[in-house]
């Protein structure tokens, strides 16, 4: 089984989808760097334009850095879990306060 690393990472471009949300988009950009950075970070080679990858998702989140921390927190953000003291786990009850 091969490491198939996100689209963005092998062109180094972010394309947005036409068929998501705006939310969705934001959504797949951002577990696109967090795939990014996880595959780099378990030792694995990462494409020639790896960086140019980050910085087109960093850039179409507004992220004002591109580690993995930057990844995260606009995770955390995106899916209302800022304070929550469950681990981060996105409950029942956080999803039902974000459909009212």
């Amino acid at each position: 089984m091969g490491i198939t690393w996100p689209e963005v990472f092998k062109t180094g471009v972010f394309v947005p989808r036409e068929d998501y949300t705006p939310r969705g988009n934001k959504s797949k950009a951002c577990a696109d760097g967090l795939d990014g950075w996880g595959l780099c970070m378990a030792g694995n080679k990462t494409p020639v334009t790896f960086g140019e990858g980050l910085l087109s998702l960093g850039k179409f989140l507004q992220l004002k850095g591109h580690t993995p921390e930057y990844f995260s927190a606009y995770a955390n953000d995106i899916l209302n879990l800022k304070g929550q003291t469950n681990g981060g786990r996105y409950t029942e009850e956080t999803f039902a306060k974000e459909k009212q």
